[in-house]
């Protein structure tokens, strides 16, 4: 999940804060969510309205895109 976050925001050019405020989460709270080293993880009510903001679904950002399937 941490590396399709940094994917998502980096594809819409988009800069960590601009993805805290989406979030509702302060920028180092946030940079620790994207760098996996927040113990917690992003809870799916966050990824809905991050989904929904975004205009993707929660596919792309919990699912490892390196499936062979």
């Amino acid at each position: 999940m941490t590396n399709n976050l940094k994917r998502i925001r980096e594809e819409r050019g988009l800069t960590q804060k601009e993805m805290a405020d989406i979030l509702g989460y302060s920028l180092h709270h946030y940079n620790k969510v994207e760098n996996g080293t927040l113990k917690k993880k992003l809870p799916i009510w966050k990824a809905a309205k991050l989904a929904k903001e975004l205009n993707i679904t929660l596919d792309e950002i919990f699912l490892d895109n390196n499936c062979s399937d």
